[in-house]
């Protein structure tokens, strides 16, 4: 048995110990089944958190090689979190890391340690916090809608805009469509649909069908342009034909936390928590802490 081995199994017993008479529970090592791979991956240790659907799953993987870690082995941690789907990955090394890790675990929130400096607070930190929120989204298919350009004039003639830019707004959600007047910023579909408001959602199911929907955008007078074969235009609105349907899934929130106080020191007053929601864009939740004893509020 390797040195390494043996640290990491000493790990295992001080994190049982630490979370004996919670409501955690410490596997090592443990086989799950991948969701993409559809084959059994061993995991070095892994600890649940809560009960029913909304459990908590930490990853902790442990590297048995000499040397400095490098970034090859974090990119597999990636794959490997994403198959087995587990909320946090802690990468454990009996050496230290080399930038390209530390950068690429940091672009994956994963934590790394040397084994031999986890701490209580560490196992704590891995099973705390463990807040789940339902997320509802609206998603649309990209790439399957048609646009519809209305000039200053009420001109729809679309031989005066390019195919070239048609076909681009067609295919390519961010691509800029319209620019503003004054900035030249760009504009974008991914834009528009974004600040779309509840119009998109009526008659939605959760996780039901796609359905056939029609977004309209007016601008005032001078607010925006496009290029056209007449040069810059005013742009008095656009229609967007789409499908769209709303997504209903249930996250855990404190992957993509950050923690503040008054006075800027890490600490639990209140948080804010990002959430993917597709096509480049993300929510934030706000959440804060009560004094103890006190309820918490969502914003």
């Amino acid at each position: 048995m390797t040195t390494e081995s043996t640290a990491f199994e000493q790990l295992v017993a001080r994190i049982e110990e630490r979370l004996a008479g919670t409501d955690a529970e410490v596997t090592s090592p443990e086989r799950i089944r991948g969701r993409h791979t559809k084959t059994l991956r061993e995991c070095d240790a892994t600890i649940r958190v809560g009960a029913g659907s909304t459990r908590l799953l930490v990853l902790i993987e442990c590297r048995k090689r000499a040397g400095t870690q490098g970034s090859p082995w974090i990119e597999q941690l990636v794959t490997k979190a994403d198959d087995v789907a587990a909320d946090r990955v802690i990468a454990v090394s009996a050496t230290p890391f080399s930038e390209g890790a530390r950068n690429l675990a940091e672009l994956h929130r994963i934590e790394l340690r040397q084994v031999d400096e986890v701490t209580g607070d560490d196992i704590d930190h891995w099973c705390r916090h463990a807040m789940f929120v339902t997320m509802m989204t609206t998603d649309w298919e990209t790439g399957k809608w048609a646009v519809e350009f209305y000039l200053s004039d009420d001109d729809t003639d679309r031989r005066e805009i390019s195919e070239e830019h048609i076909a681009r707004v067609s295919a390519e959600e961010d691509a800029p469509i319209l620019f503003r007047r004054g900035t030249d910023e760009s504009i974008s579909i991914r834009d528009l649909l974004a600040n779309a408001g509840d119009g998109l959602e009526e008659g939605l199911e959760p996780n039901g069908p796609a359905l056939d929907k029609t977004f309209r955008a007016t601008f005032p007078p001078a607010y925006a342009y496009m290029p056209t074969t007449r040069g810059n235009t005013d742009v008095k609105s656009i229609h967007i034909a789409l499908r769209v349907r709303m997504l209903k899934e249930t996250r855990l929130a404190d992957r993509f936390v950050r923690y503040y106080t008054p006075g800027g020191e890490t600490h639990t007053e209140h948080a804010e928590y990002d959430f993917d929601v597709g096509h480049d864009m993300t929510s934030t939740l706000r959440v804060d802490f009560p004094p103890e004893g006190g309820e918490k509020s969502d914003k």
